[in-house]
């Protein structure tokens, strides 16, 4: 069984520097190894053709890359071959969709507003007290907040604006927890206006749902407007653009902590949860 934990990360400016560069380095490999597969795709002509590029032979590639660009040898090699792998996945993905005949978007180029975080699979990385080693960036300052338990298969470094974070993804072996007698139950049913209705329990409580984004609207549409004016492409814009996803961020960090709560809340009070089985 898999389990996620997340701790936010307070990293020195030279560090921030680093985490900011290896970003900037996985986003260009990620857009060569995309490019040269739409190249070759849009030679063929072909959904898939028959000398296909496969990730396997994009990673046996990184060593000469390597001696010909400066920066892939301040990169984790693990990080890089990871880059790789996405890259194969959203082909696999696009694919998939073709099969199923369906139209789905070509894999995309991605832009630094659009590529925010990198991968250590299980190498390149300790915890040493209370701080995260990271191989090729250094010992950086971790807030944990709460024990984890279990193997580390994966790191992820995610950047959000002005703050990192660490997801760890671990591997737990502990056998599943004995049956116990249900005491309390109920049924959740999913509310079709969330305006409305967040969920309605089968007791016939009801849980409205919080007004975050209407209580941040004036100053959402205020720093909206301040961005309309600001020159495309310009310094100052940018520094607005970045006010407008903090106050995005925040209504999305009030949405969250008032998931969480309300979950922990049915947790605490019923023994058995049910939902109705729908595509929300």
């Amino acid at each position: 069984m898999l389990k996620s934990y997340k701790y936010r990360l307070y990293p020195s400016k030279k560090q921030i520097v680093k985490l900011e560069a290896t970003l900037d380095t996985c986003r260009d490999l990620y857009n060569n190894a995309l490019g040269s597969r739409k190249v070759q795709g849009e030679l063929y002509r072909l959904p898939i053709p028959k000398q296909w590029i496969t990730v396997k032979s994009q990673s046996k590639a990184l060593p000469v890359q390597k001696k010909h660009d400066k920066y892939l040898p301040l990169v984790h090699s693990q990080v890089l071959q990871n880059v790789l792998r996405r890259v194969n996945k959203s082909f696999e993905n696009f694919f998939r969709h073709l099969k199923n005949h369906e139209s789905p978007e070509y894999p995309r180029f991605k832009s630094y507003t659009r590529y925010n975080n990198f991968t250590y699979p299980q190498t390149g990385l300790e915890i040493i007290g209370s701080k995260l080693h990271l191989s090729k960036i250094g010992d950086i300052n971790i807030k944990l907040h709460r024990n984890m338990t279990g193997k580390i298969k994966t790191c992820t470094i995610k950047g959000d604006i002005d703050a990192w974070y660490a997801s760890f993804s671990v591997e737990i072996t502990d056998s599943l927890p004995e049956k116990t007698v249900i005491k309390s139950a109920v049924g959740i049913d999913v509310g079709i206006n969330p305006l409305v209705t967040l969920v309605t329990l089968s007791n016939k409580e009801k849980e409205e749902p919080p007004k975050f984004l209407l209580q941040s609207e004036h100053k959402l549409a205020k720093e909206q407007r301040k961005l309309s004016r600001k020159q495309i492409g310009s310094h100052n814009r940018n520094k607005q653009r970045i006010k407008v996803v903090k106050v995005h961020r925040h209504i999305r960090q009030q949405r969250m902590d008032f998931h969480q709560k309300l979950s922990k809340k049915l947790v605490e009070k019923y023994d058995f949860i049910a939902f109705e089985d729908l595509k929300i």
